[in-house]
């Protein structure tokens, strides 16, 4: 029997009745215009920060600025010998090799 349903896993139930999955849209723009009067002070620090040179603001305004670097892998197309499909040909000499051995 299959007791993958005993595995535990990652839950989308809420847990506390302070998950943010609980709140509803009218509750995070309630939330979102409590917040606003304090956008413009939180600027300035951010600034004072920057120009204190503290690492975490220089990173996070970077982050937002010019948005997170993409990750991506170059391929040359080259495939390496081990890679390379082995053909019926060429699986004969294979094992004629490991015969002669």
């Amino acid at each position: 029997m299959d007791n993958r349903k005993n595995n535990g896993g990652h839950s989308t139930k809420p847990i506390s009745p302070n998950d943010k999955r609980l709140a509803t849209k009218t509750d995070i723009q309630n939330i979102y215009d409590d917040l606003k009067p304090f956008s413009q002070e939180a600027l300035e620090q951010h600034g004072k920060a920057i120009k204190n040179g503290e690492k975490w603001a220089v990173e996070l305004f970077f982050k937002y600025f010019y948005g997170m670097p993409k990750q991506s892998i170059q391929h040359s197309g080259f495939i390496a010998p081990s890679e390379q499909p082995i053909t019926p040909e060429r699986a004969q000499e294979i094992l004629d090799e490991l015969k002669s051995k």
